[in-house]
C-alpha cells in the first residue's frame, strides 16, 4: 500500500548478502545478516517498499519510516545511520533458523 504522504525511496543492487536503499539523497547498505527480516525474502518482497516522513517534534522520532508491508517490517531510517542505538532483536525461532541457514550457505560459498 502506498501512503498518500509517501516520500521517494528506491531499492537497488539486491544480492544474497544485502541491498541498497536510496532515501533523501543518501544510500544505505543493509546486510541481510544484520536485518534478519530479509533473510529468505524475494527480490519482489524487498522491492515492495514505501517510506513515510517521520515527525521531528515527536519525542520518539526515529527518522523516516520504511515499510515492507508484505514482509510486515517497519524500520526507522535512524537505525541505518545510528545502528548501535537500535540493536536488531530476533523475535522468533523462525528468524533465528533463517539466520543460521543463511550463514551456513554463505560459508559454503566462501
Amino acid at each position: 500500500m502506498k501512503w498518500p504522504y509517501s516520500i521517494p525511496i528506491k531499492i537497488t543492487d539486491i544480492s544474497e548478502k544485502g541491498f541498497n536503499i536510496h532515501l533523501r539523497g543518501k544510500v544505505y547498505y543493509l546486510l541481510r545478516e544484520e536485518y534478519p527480516w530479509f533473510l529468505g525474502a524475494t527480490d519482489e518482497e524487498i522491492l515492495d517498499v514505501d517510506a513515510t516522513p517521520g515527525f521531528p517534534d515527536d519525542p520518539e522520532y526515529r527518522g523516516d519510516w520504511i515499510c515492507w508491508e508484505t514482509l510486515d517490517v517497519d524500520i526507522g531510517s535512524h537505525s541505518f545511520e545510528f545502528p548501535n542505538s537500535y540493536p536488531v532483536v530476533l523475535f522468533s525461532k523462525q528468524q533465528i533458523v533463517r539466520l543460521e541457514k543463511y550463514r551456513r550457505e554463505m560459508n559454503k560459498k566462501g
